[in-house]
């Protein structure tokens, strides 16, 4: 059996925050959706846990890296408990999939010693 592609996705996000206010959370998890049509589409088998990554965010920029095991649609989802009508807070967010440069460096390596 061939090993599942890894999938990872990277965040980037841009806050205005202040840290004496309160908690910021950005989330990571599989849109519900997707889970139905596939299980119509292929009754039977099993779905992996989903396990969502949930981090607070305590610099004004930065970026979030999540490895995932199956393809699909994935929500970001962005809390934040100061933030009110009377007290609006601006987010900026990237979302990009790919690999990182290290984990490339280490692929490359890996298969130049092979």
């Amino acid at each position: 059996m061939y090993p599942r592609p890894l999938y990872t996705i990277f965040v980037s996000f841009q806050a205005d925050i202040d840290s004496g206010k309160g908690p910021v959370w950005i989330t990571i998890n599989r849109s519900r959706p997707m889970e139905s049509l596939r299980d119509k589409m292929l009754p039977g088998r099993k779905q992996k846990d989903f396990t969502p990554l949930s981090e607070e965010i305590k610099a004004k920029e930065g970026s979030i890296k999540h490895v995932i095991e199956e393809d699909g649609e994935l929500s970001v989802c962005v809390r934040a408990s100061p933030a009110s009508s009377k007290n609006p807070m601006r987010f900026g967010l990237a979302v990009h999939t790919g690999k990182s440069k290290s984990e490339l460096t280490k692929k490359r390596d890996e298969e130049h010693l092979s």
